[in-house]
């Protein structure tokens, strides 16, 4: 066995009867003292080991930045963790035909290896072997192969080609993650898990072909895959991970599988989808799931793309669909329409509320500057906090006389900053005005409070500065402070006849108001 060479480099022959290039326990007191045979001798240029040399052990070559040559001879069977480490003049290297296993990073860093054979029986490949083999272009892994380990191909940034063995079960985590290079990708059949980044940057990826067992998909598994076009989801396939297709710029359209009921967060967040039908086995979505998705023009939604965390009809996430900037209209199927659905979609025109729904939670539509047209159904009942919050070509709102109640406490109002307004016609049974409800809105020029209104908080008409007249029910129980602000020209007009005493939880809120009884 040859335990340490203390020669002076160069071109060396290793004497016959070694039968082993030993690997050293570390030493914990030195951590510079060598670890293999060979470790840190940056004057190495050669090595020929001769035949009946079995094994190379960890750290036998580590470090050896001036090796350009290794000659293996075919005895050889194990190559330890770390062993051609950092190597990174190693060209034109040939694994030997009896090898059977392959230690972790045992060839990471030697960036000069284009191309390499895996012997046929080689069963183990530890993780990390051949990170950052900056050069090397192709590679075929043999049959014996059930597992690529993680980072096995990390950043091999000239990676074009890798074939995998019909036999891997597993793909791990950042396994080929930053193959800049790489095409395209073949999952075999047996293939059932796909690990975190497994494939994440691999920016020249245009196709992957899912095998028919796959049944989860990592976090971030295809992340930044700019170039991948078209993806079709295996039946098998139960989960999308958070981020497994974020960034997929290219990605014009996805087929789901049959049988994925979860979406995670921010999936396809910056994806090129154009069309999107969202299956109605998916009973959950993870926030952004479909954020930024700049392309996506038509949008086709299920019930299950429910607020709340009732898996029975659906739980959803926040800023599902915000910032999809090429939608123009929707339609909602849901009872629960789930917070920023669809925040800052700028070219959203026309949303339509389907039987059914009952309410919105807040900010649905935040930020949807050319909002012009909402159709509400007579199911809804309730319009969360800044629903339609800086919708800035809303013109007018007609909500049924279901709804009870538009925002509470919050100071996002739910028409707040909707500068267009002009008409609004409240529902006959609505009981609460919000805080904040209508502030800012400075097209807003009268309006008449149903019967029904018992609380206006906060300044909910604040900052409406062309409103000229307000009716309310002399049957308001509070009117809270700075309810009417900043409205310079405004009447409120009180349909009840003058009480002796001014109601004492009216004062703060109509202060600076004019006012006319009308009982």
């Amino acid at each position: 066995m040859l335990d340490l060479y203390t020669g002076d480099g160069g071109d060396v022959t290793i004497p016959d009867g070694v039968t082993k290039i030993a690997g050293r326990t570390p030493d914990r007191l030195d951590y510079n003292a060598p670890k293999g045979a060979f470790h840190n001798c940056t004057t190495l240029t050669a090595v020929s080991i001769p035949a009946g040399v079995t094994e190379i052990g960890d750290y036998a070559f580590c470090n050896c930045s001036a090796l350009g040559k290794a000659s293996i001879p075919d005895s050889v069977t194990a190559i330890g963790k770390y062993a051609f480490n950092n190597c990174g003049n190693l060209a034109g290297l040939k694994l030997p035909r009896d090898l059977t296993s392959i230690g972790a990073r045992a060839f990471d860093g030697c960036t000069t290896i284009s191309s390499l054979a895996v012997p046929a029986g080689v069963t183990e490949i530890g993780e990390g072997a051949f990170y950052c083999c900056n050069a090397l272009e192709t590679v075929s892994l043999p049959a014996g192969i059930a597992v690529a380990e993680e980072s096995l191909f990390e950043h091999c940034v000239s990676l074009k080609k890798i074939t995998l063995p019909a036999g891997i079960a597993e793909i791990k985590q950042r396994a080929f993650k930053d193959c800049e290079s790489l095409a395209e990708i073949v999952i075999p059949d047996g293939v059932t898990a796909i690990g975190e980044s497994a494939f994440e940057g691999c920016t020249s990826l245009v196709s992957v072909k899912f095998g028919k067992s796959v049944s989860r998909i990592g976090e971030s598994a295809f992340k930044g895959c700019a170039a991948l076009k078209v993806v079709a989801l295996p039946d098998a396939l139960t989960e999308l991970c958070e981020s497994v297709f974020e960034g997929c710029a290219a990605l014009g359209s996805v087929a789901f599988g049959k049988n994925v009921s979860r979406i995670g967060e921010a999936a396809f967040r910056g994806a090129g989808l154009v069309s999107l039908t969202v299956p109605d086995t998916v009973t959950e979505i993870g926030d952004e799931a479909f954020a930024d998705c700049a392309a996506l023009k038509q949008l086709f939604l299920t019930e299950k793309v429910n607020a709340g965390w009732d898996e029975t009809i659906g739980c959803t996430g926040h800023s599902v669909f915000a910032r999809c900037t090429a939608l123009t209209e929707v339609s909602l199927p849901m009872r629960q329409v789930p917070d920023s659905l669809f925040a800052d979609c700028t070219a959203l025109k026309t949303v339509l509320f389907e039987k059914g729904v009952e309410e919105t939670w807040n900010a649905v539509f935040a930020g949807c500057t050319a909002l012009e047209n909402v159709i509400f159904s007579d199911t809804v009942r309730k319009i969360g906090d800044g629903t339609f919050m800086g919708c800035t070509a809303l013109r007018e709102i007609d909500l049924p006389d279901s709804v009870t109640e538009i925002g509470f406490i919050d100071p996002y109002g739910v028409f707040q900053g909707c500068t267009a307004l002009e008409r609004v016609r409240l529902s006959a049974n609505l009981e609460t005005v919000g805080r904040c409800t209508f502030e800012g809105c400075t097209a807003l020029k009268e309006m008449a409070l149903p019967d029904a209104v018992r609380w206006i908080h906060w300044e909910a008409f604040s900052g409406c500065t062309a409103l000229r007249r307000v009716s309310i029910p002399g049957t308001v129980a509070e009117i809270e402070p700075g309810a009417f602000d900043d409205c310079p020209n405004l009447t409120v007009e009180i349909r009840r006849k003058k009480p002796l005493l001014f109601p004492g939880k009216w004062y703060k809120g109509m202060k600076k108001c004019r006012l006319e009884w009308k009982g």
